[in-house]
């Protein structure tokens, strides 16, 4: 009685008693106890990943100064943006005073872009200390490259300006009957910054792109 309790189902799959197993048919199997053969194993071979060498103090220096510029000229720009939005541009379109000035535009089917003209200082403020952060501090972006970011962001702040300038426009034309001529001239800086800002981009990426072929 004892020795068949002992000696269990042929299925059982309990550890083994003398280094051997069972697997579910009830046969026995050796242990994996050898080793593999490792003479002739070879190590993967990687191609050696050149790292560009750090910047110098003087680069990086650089690199900080046009950043700076950079968003001291984007901040610029996107207050005079907010101060002609919301003050010359309805003062110069209307006869009466500011306060009259918003009632009449807001009471058309358009209205005073308020909301708009915040978000374009905000964001261009924001957009420049953002990209600051991101460039100064990479040993690939050299400062050229910094000049050439700050400049297209500059030449992009002419369409951003009349997008967020249009509800202010088509609210004022139809309540005073103009279509902002009194206030163009004032949009003529930012729109004429824009465009030197945007054509001294482009210059600045055709120097890089034949010093880059110079050097190689």
């Amino acid at each position: 009685m004892t020795e068949s309790s002992s000696a269990g189902s042929p299925h059982e799959t309990s550890e083994p008693r003398y280094g051997k197993r069972l697997d579910p048919q009830g046969t026995k199997t050796s242990p994996n106890t050898e080793r593999p053969d490792l003479s002739d194993f070879q190590p993967l071979s990687f191609e050696e990943v050149e790292l560009p060498p750090p910047l110098s103090e003087p680069a990086v220096t650089e690199k900080r100064k046009w950043a700076k510029i950079g968003i001291i000229a984007t901040a610029i720009y996107a207050v005079y943006g907010l101060i002609l939005m919301l003050l010359i541009e309805p003062l110069s379109a209307s006869p009466v005073g500011l306060r009259e000035t918003y009632a009449r535009a807001n009471a058309t089917e358009h209205s005073i872009g308020v909301f708009e003209a915040i978000m374009f200082a905000i964001v261009g403020v924001a957009l420049a200390v953002g990209i600051r952060q991101l460039v100064v501090d990479r040993d690939k972006i050299l400062p050229r490259h910094v000049q050439m970011i700050y400049l297209s962001v500059l030449a992009l702040g002419a369409p951003a300006l009349f997008i967020s300038s249009l509800g202010t426009t088509m609210a004022l034309s139809a309540a005073f009957g103009t279509f902002g001529v009194a206030s163009g001239l004032w949009y003529v800086l930012p729109y004429a910054i824009s465009v030197i800002a945007g054509i001294a981009a482009l210059g600045v990426f055709i120097a890089a792109q034949a010093r880059q072929d110079d050097e190689d």
